[in-house]
């Protein structure tokens, strides 16, 4: 517990840690008030029981004679008796007015904090490293985002736990200090009783919590891989066996969810018998030792007041420890995740002139022992259109997503104008079109626009993009620009896709514009209007393309063929495309069936 108690409060700022002090304070009231409503029920008591023996007391008696002055009762008994219940009151008043106080400003602090701390999970993971996610899945991210419920209860929980717990210890205090010898025996029992039950539930709890946090994440994964994948879901008809496996979380999920109702409430069921029966003895203790009526009435009736006011927050105080317990592993996993590192924001792009060039740049991946590229060296100019060709896996996206800032290399330089730079997002104004872009559920414009979300789009800026790029089907929309494109931009095709995809690239204003095999799933048609696109824009931009179809960079100044992770050969393409053509066709299947060890490889024949 102290351990992720300590990873919470390092990860709050100065002004939440100044607000959570001035509820502890609060606490601290709400005990007094806890204490002063004991006091005065114990004072209501003695009041029922015997008011004449309260005479002795100098404040009780003039507050008695107000009472009946006010009131004008005659006699003085009736007198003390409503000064007591007038006493009783005002307490009650005043600790049920403290309590709301705490319980808003508790809950408003706690579930604050955590939207603050998911708020700054979500910005972390914004700028956590493109492998970094790649090595993870979205949907237990975005799950762990989603956990900020769970903070909350946690954080409540935990401040629930330091409120009951001043409670406690103010009327342990008061009343240890007014009959040491009864309430020792009266605390020292429910005290031991409630350690003996937190034993043996808390464990229970903390696994029905794991169990908990488990399922989340298995059904949200569920979720996810079948909306996003509907359309495979319908076309191989597995709806029905994705909502078995689905709705195979039931059992599970509604035994947890009836256990975590009843386990915070074990340990009033079983402090509420034991004081009883406490009490009981302790009146059996008195009069064994001769006291009184009176004296044993008036510490009977200030130790039954005390444990009124203690055995609830006892019961809470436990309730909310097995409610720590419950959502430790949700609220440690977000906690974690929130502590990871994350590099400061790039400064802004640097200039473009001249050139592009990597020397000996070579990358492994984290979980692989072979390295992806090998001792590359090449150069890209501006104002050229430069393409990449190779079969698949050879290292293409890869040396693009370094030279795109995605990804830094393992070894090796890269020079922007002949300046050693560490590549990261924004080292350069980049346009990027990926083989299958991302669509915001948004209006076409919005889309566009991608490069500056958070502000309104400048539509006049949106139309020159959208003729660049050859939106030809804007007007064809129901609402032009301002057309929802739906989840993923189901309402365009890919030919339209692409364009939108082309156009945002635009809109951020790039130097060099990448497309990364951005029309391998298209079909000729669309594929030859994209290939127009592209060609229309080398005039101002230096264009990179990354393909498979030769016929996509057939028209590029100059092609860099990647073979194993290596540089084959560069060139012109009437240089490069014929052999690199002769290459495809002597390999013919060689790109899904590699040759066994000691079999010769007809792609090994070609000469570069």
């Amino acid at each position: 517990m102290p351990q992720l108690i300590r990873l919470f409060w390092g990860q709050l700022t100065p002004v939440s840690r100044r607000q959570g002090t001035i509820l502890v304070f609060l606490m601290v009231l709400v005990g007094l008030s806890e204490l002063l409503l004991a006091a005065t029920i114990s004072l209501l008591g003695v009041a029922l029981a015997s008011p004449s023996s309260l005479e002795r007391f100098a404040v009780l008696r003039r507050g008695a004679a107000l009472a009946q002055q006010v009131c004008g009762v005659d006699s003085p008994a009736l007198a003390m008796l409503l000064f007591a219940f007038l006493g009783a009151f005002a307490a009650t008043l005043g600790k049920n007015l403290a309590t709301s106080l705490q319980t808003f400003f508790l809950n408003r602090y706690a579930h604050g904090l955590s939207w603050e701390l998911t708020s700054r999970l979500f910005r972390t993971y914004l700028f956590l490293p493109w492998l970094w996610h790649a090595r993870h899945n979205s949907s237990d991210l975005r799950t762990t985002i989603e956990w900020r419920s769970y903070l909350g209860f946690f954080v409540v929980g935990c401040m629930n736990m330091a409120s009951q717990a001043c409670i406690i210890c103010v009327l342990v205090a008061a009343t240890l200090f007014v009959s040491p010898l009864e309430a020792a025996l009266l605390y020292g029992t429910i005290g031991l009783s409630a350690f003996l039950v937190y034993r043996i539930v808390q464990s229970r709890a903390k696994k029905n919590g794991d169990d908990l946090t488990s399922l989340h994440m298995a059904s949200s994964k569920m979720l996810v891989s079948g909306l996003n994948g509907i359309a495979e879901v319908q076309i191989y008809r597995q709806q029905d066996a994705l909502w078995r496996r689905f709705d195979g979380f039931y059992p599970q999920y509604t035994k947890i969810m009836a256990w975590r109702a009843v386990f915070p409430s074990i340990p009033q069921w079983c402090l509420e018998s034991i004081g009883l029966f406490v009490l009981l003895g302790l009146v059996l203790l008195m009069a064994l030792r001769g006291e009184s009526i009176a004296a044993t009435t008036g510490t009977l009736t200030l130790l039954a007041g005390a444990c009124w006011r203690l055995l609830p927050a006892c019961n809470k105080f436990l309730a909310s420890s097995l409610e720590y317990k419950t959502h430790h592993a949700a609220a440690g996993n977000l906690l974690e995740a929130i502590s990871l590192r994350v590099a400061e924001e790039s400064a802004q792009p640097r200039p473009f002139r001249h050139s592009l060039a990597v020397e000996g740049l070579s990358f492994t991946y984290p979980e692989s022992a072979m390295p992806v590229l090998r001792n590359i060296d090449l150069t890209i100019r501006r104002g050229r259109l430069t393409g990449f060709v190779g079969l698949s896996g050879m290292g293409k996206s890869t040396l693009i997503n370094i030279l795109t800032g995605l990804v830094a290399p393992s070894q090796g330089i890269v020079r922007v104008d002949g300046i050693a730079v560490e590549p990261s997002p924004g080292y350069l104004r980049i346009g990027y079109v990926p083989q299958q872009p991302y669509m915001l559920d948004a209006s076409l414009a919005q889309n566009i626009a991608f490069s500056e979300a958070g502000g309104a789009p400048d539509m006049d800026r949106v139309r020159e993009c959208c003729r660049m790029a050859a939106l030809d089907f804007v007007d064809e929309l129901p609402q032009g620009l301002d057309t929802i494109l739906g989840e993923r931009g189901v309402r365009l095709s890919g030919g339209q896709l692409q364009r939108v995809a082309i156009a945002r690239a635009l809109y951020a204003q790039p130097e060099i514009l990448f497309f990364d095999e951005a029309t391998s799933a298209l079909d000729g048609a669309a594929e030859s209007a994209i290939q127009q696109t592209i060609l229309s824009l080398k005039k101002n931009l230096t264009v990179i393309l990354v393909a498979h179809r030769l016929s996509t960079v057939r028209d590029c100044d100059n092609i860099f063929w990647i073979h194993d992770g290596r540089v084959r050969s560069a060139g012109a393409p009437d240089k490069i495309l014929p052999v690199y053509q002769a290459y495809l066709d002597a390999c013919g299947t060689a790109e899904r069936t590699p040759a066994r060890p000691g079999q010769a490889n007809m792609c090994t024949d070609v000469e570069a």
